[in-house]
């Protein structure tokens, strides 16, 4: 399995998601005060690794990391590693997304949003995983103990988000978690469904999940 970090901008255009096919991860991994900017079209992404740390495709580093994606798939294949069937984890601060027309099938989460000040734009597509989008901020935390504020914005437009559940857990399709407070969610001509595809021996979770779930805690 191979993983490929990424400190510098890359454009990588296939011929087609149905023809063009990449086995691995890809780390957008800028360095302080840089940014990193991935750029993929008309191609097919499936990890390959159930050890990787960062997703399919990770946002980290202390630069800022962008990834914009057109008519592409991002598949977990058959990884169901917490931290490795995640189509597109993003974990540092101020990581941007934009997603036209591009599927996500995982395992666990479609797109986590994990920092602050993170930008994600979705138009058309696809996204599947126990959640198609889910928060959190487990690691964020202010010096009064008060929740985060985290600035983030999250627009969906024209795009079928699924919850595939994974267990009997109370779960759904988009889940605002965690203390990852200050965040604006915004969904148009949207499709939020739910099913037990994930895991068929946890068919009752599929009663359990929920379009939106909204749990604070810290």
């Amino acid at each position: 399995p191979q993983t490929f970090s990424l400190n510098k901008s890359l454009t990588i255009e296939g011929a087609g998601k149905e023809t063009t096919t990449i086995k691995g991860h890809i780390e957008v991994n800028p360095e302080s005060s840089n940014t990193a900017t991935l750029t993929a079209k008309d191609i097919t992404l499936i990890g390959n690794n159930n050890n990787a740390a960062h997703g399919i495709i990770g946002i980290i580093g202390k630069g800022t990391g962008k990834v914009i994606l057109d008519n592409c798939k991002i598949s977990g294949g058959e990884l169901k590693g917490q931290t490795a069937s995640v189509g597109i984890r993003m974990e540092s601060a101020g990581a941007e997304l934009s997603m036209t027309n591009t599927d996500i099938e995982a395992y666990y989460y479609g797109i986590g949003v994990r920092n602050t000040d993170q930008k994600v734009t979705i138009d058309g597509g696809t996204i599947e995983g126990w959640a198609a989008l889910m928060t959190s901020a487990g690691g964020l935390s202010t010096s009064d103990g008060s929740l985060a504020n985290t600035n983030t914005v999250i627009n969906i437009s024209n795009a079928t988000l699924n919850a595939a559940t994974v267990s009997n857990e109370v779960y759904g399709s988009v889940v605002l978690q965690e203390k990852y407070n200050g965040v604006t969610l915004n969904i148009k001509n949207s499709n939020l469904t739910a099913t037990n595809k994930g895991d068929k021996t946890h068919a009752d979770g599929e009663k359990m999940l929920s379009a939106l779930d909204l749990r604070s805690y810290g």
